[in-house]
């Protein structure tokens, strides 16, 4: 599971921004379809969290990716 953290040192204002702009970008790569990209299903606000629920990845992570190239990534695959 993707976790977004704010920093610690942001205002509630900042933090709320930051969270709107990273809702819009998923939105717009969710409406795009982009190959391999995990787009956002749908976002829900509760009292103290906001929940973004994601496609799956079944594929792994980018450090397992990584290693299973031996560790490095040609220019074109990074």
């Amino acid at each position: 599971m993707h976790k977004t953290s704010l920093s610690l040192g942001s205002t509630l204002i900042e933090s709320k921004t930051k969270l709107e702009k990273e809702v819009e970008l998923l939105q717009m790569v969710s409406e795009k379809d982009f190959k391999n990209v995990a787009g956002m299903l749908e976002h829900m606000p509760s009292k103290n969290n906001y929940y973004l629920i994601m496609q799956a990845a079944n594929c792994g992570d980018l450090f397992d990716f990584v290693r299973a190239k031996g560790g490095f990534l040609s220019e074109n695959e990074a």
